[in-house]
């Protein structure tokens, strides 16, 4: 009879997580393929090709990439981070305004009108001091550019970076986050 009652406290539990909080973690390895560091001193234009303790050409980094899908068909979290040395890329995709995406993209607009969009080829994401993006260009590998915004407080870097080999997880969370798009543009059209 304990091992009953035991059995019958434990479903509950391991069903509940299985139906809340679905996770889909992946990454892939980046290797910085060009960098130009521009800034002006009196005047006067400097450039260079690396900062001082910082990552160089030929470098590698890593892009993790978090999936969470709370399994209601109407939210999820996606985070795409980096750290390395002194790149710091961080970014979440979540629901917010449907009816912002087309067929091609699926768009965010996050506060201060910074936006975000994805698709199964592609990613971008603004924030306050860089822009991000992210293409297929064969198969599965995929090339990165980070543009810092030009600031008073120092230099501006231009990094570009080739990324192989994909894995299949980003095709996989891309067509579940088209999938409850669409669901929510469904319920915005039926509210409306």
């Amino acid at each position: 009879m304990q091992i009953f009652l035991f059995i019958m406290f434990l479903f509950p539990l391991a069903y509940s997580d299985e139906i809340n909080d679905i996770y889909d973690n992946f990454s892939v390895k980046c290797k910085i393929t060009g960098q130009h560091i521009l800034e002006t001193e009196d005047g006067l234009a400097k450039s260079y090709s690396s900062y001082m303790d910082g990552m160089n050409i030929g470098d590698e980094f890593e892009i993790e990439f978090k999936f969470t899908d709370y399994g209601t068909d109407t939210m999820y979290q996606f985070l795409v981070r980096a750290k390395k040395k002194n790149l710091i890329l961080v970014n979440n995709f979540y629901y917010r305004d449907s009816d912002q995406s087309s067929g091609l993209n699926i768009n965010y607009k996050s506060p201060g009108d910074l936006n975000s969009s994805l698709s199964e080829n592609s990613l971008m994401f603004d924030d306050p001091w860089k822009i991000t993006a992210m293409r297929r260009y064969y198969k599965n590998d995929y090339e990165i550019q980070v543009v810092d915004k030009p600031t008073f407080l120092g230099p501006v870097r231009n990094l570009t970076a080739s990324c192989m080999n994909m894995p299949n997880d980003w095709d996989k969370v891309i067509s579940r986050i088209r999938y409850i798009d669409s669901n929510n543009k469904t319920l915005s059209d039926r509210m409306q």
